[in-house]
């Protein structure tokens, strides 16, 4: 999955959504975020943190699945319909950088 610089807070990238039980990714495309976004590159670091994403206008804490392909995300039917998405529709993806990652947490948490 390609992850394109957007601004300063953010990457973008493209995915299909799918219908799933919980926000979710394929374990390979979300370890490469990881490693993408938040990884300072020094000695041994986790590559399992949520991926913090927004979809339309809507937060998301993305966990990993071995049920998704590499290029889709699944949403659960609730959230899906809320966005107003078919599936399969491709969507861009916008993903917080390690600095905005903090904020885009809290906003979760309202």
């Amino acid at each position: 999955m390609i992850l394109r610089n957007w601004n300063p807070a953010y990457k973008l990238t493209s995915v299909i959504v799918e219908e799933g039980d919980v926000p979710a990714l394929n374990p390979g495309v979300h370890t490469e975020m990881n490693r993408v976004l938040y990884a300072e590159g020094e000695g041994v670091e986790r590559l399992d943190y949520p991926i913090l994403a927004k979809l339309k206008k809507r937060y998301f804490e993305v966990t990993r699945s071995e049920a998704v392909d590499p290029e889709f995300i699944q949403l659960p039917p609730g959230d899906i319909e809320a966005m107003g998405l078919d599936t399969p529709e491709r969507c861009e993806m916008l993903v917080a950088k390690r600095e905005n990652a903090p904020l885009i947490a809290d906003i979760m948490q309202c």
